[in-house]
């Protein structure tokens, strides 16, 4: 089972600013030439909305060095585009620069100033940068090692559907770091993550199957998610594809052939779920593979406004058990809202009952505190 935990390297997710013009064009007719995969007539047309002060066009034009997009690859360049946007407030190159910091691209590596970009860009709840900071203060990088704050961290990106967060908490429960050990909690955790496509949570979630460690004994489930992940690991990591497929080799071997076609059958029909974050998932590189990923443009987003603070008070197998568990949270604190979400994971479903309209994690303590909740069964988002 993989116990490393990793980063999202993602190049920013770039707005577009329709009304800007220079000769030639807008800075959209810009973006579109990008687009269309003529970087070098995009390098030049996106230039001089850079120079006039676009921050979305010094983004773009950061990503262009970064990835070597119709100009030599230049960290440095890209450095300094990034830290221009960034200083506009441009989040998606605030995670870039710490970024670039972490690895020292550009510039001598200095895991405090990624650590302040990184927490700059999380503080206006990008969830990118929350799971990249979780995993500094996991590693002790920057930041004094605290994996109650690693977990933290992860459990606000995994609050956007974050897959990379929803996998480093399943490492955690896993370990017993940051929270009390739970295996069960582990694989439901890499269940959310794996159903995103994930290779590493599909793989440790076959894992929990074969064994029955975390979620019951099923070696159908387990064939799925080890053929799963060993489709998805890239090309370039050869160990981790090759160790998925011996494990799928182990689990065959006590299955009947009406169990392999079975199993071979739900990996025909699979396909990833999506998420509120899942484009920037997909092209997500952790530190270990290629940099290179294109950066896409997207709409422009306003500023996210203050987020409100989430319990999530267990997961169960059945409706039933969650509403039981609903109807024990009664009476609400003034403004607060509960519900029971439903999520597919790995081969079930889960429901979660959530509560949110918290103005800080203290008062969701003292709720579940108050109703007698045990810490472990309350997740703080």
């Amino acid at each position: 089972m993989r116990s490393l935990l990793r980063s999202l390297l993602l190049g920013p997710a770039f707005a577009v600013c329709l009304l800007a013009r220079a000769e030639g064009g807008t800075l959209d007719d810009a973006v579109h030439t990008y687009e269309l995969g003529d970087f070098a007539g995009a390098f030049a047309a996106i230039q001089p909305f850079a120079e006039q002060g676009s921050a979305k066009a010094q983004a773009l034009l950061g990503a262009m060095f970064f990835n070597g997009q119709g100009v030599p690859r230049d960290f440095g360049e890209a450095l300094t585009w990034f830290q221009k946007a960034a200083t506009q407030g441009d989040v998606a190159s605030e995670n870039q620069l710490g970024l670039m910091y972490c690895k020292g691209l550009g510039a001598p590596q200095d895991y405090a100033k990624a650590a302040q970009w990184y927490r700059i860009a999380a503080d206006r709840d990008d969830p990118t940068a929350e799971v990249n900071l979780g995993l500094l203060y996991y590693e002790g990088q920057g930041v004094p090692q605290d994996y109650a704050q690693a977990l933290a961290w992860y459990l606000r990106s995994a609050a956007h559907g974050n897959a990379a967060a929803e996998y480093n908490i399943g490492l955690m429960v896993a370990a017993g770091r940051g929270a009390p050990q739970d295996s069960a909690k582990a694989a439901h955790w890499w269940s959310l993550a794996a159903a995103q496509g994930s290779a590493d949570a599909q793989n440790n979630l076959g894992a929990a199957y074969a064994s029955g460690k975390g979620a019951p004994r099923d070696l159908v489930a387990a064939y799925k998610w080890f053929s799963l992940a060993a489709l998805g690991y890239p090309e370039d990591d050869s160990a981790d594809r090759e160790q998925a497929f011996r494990n799928r080799a182990i689990v065959a071997a006590r299955m009947t052939p009406a169990q392999l076609d079975a199993a071979k059958h739900l990996v025909s029909t699979w396909s990833a779920t999506t998420s509120p974050t899942s484009a920037q998932v997909a092209s997500a590189a952790p530190p270990t593979r290629s940099l290179a990923s294109p950066p896409r443009p997207s709409p422009a987003r306003a500023l996210p406004a203050r987020r409100e603070i989430t319990v999530q008070i267990g997961s169960y197998a059945s409706e039933a058990a969650a509403q039981r568990r609903l109807r024990d949270a009664a009476p609400l604190p003034e403004g607060a809202r509960a519900e029971v979400s439903a999520t597919t994971g790995a081969a079930a479903r889960f429901y979660r009952v959530l509560v949110t309209g918290f103005a800080n994690p203290e008062a969701a303590a003292a709720f579940c505190a108050a109703r007698g909740f045990a810490a472990a069964a309350c997740w703080i988002y």
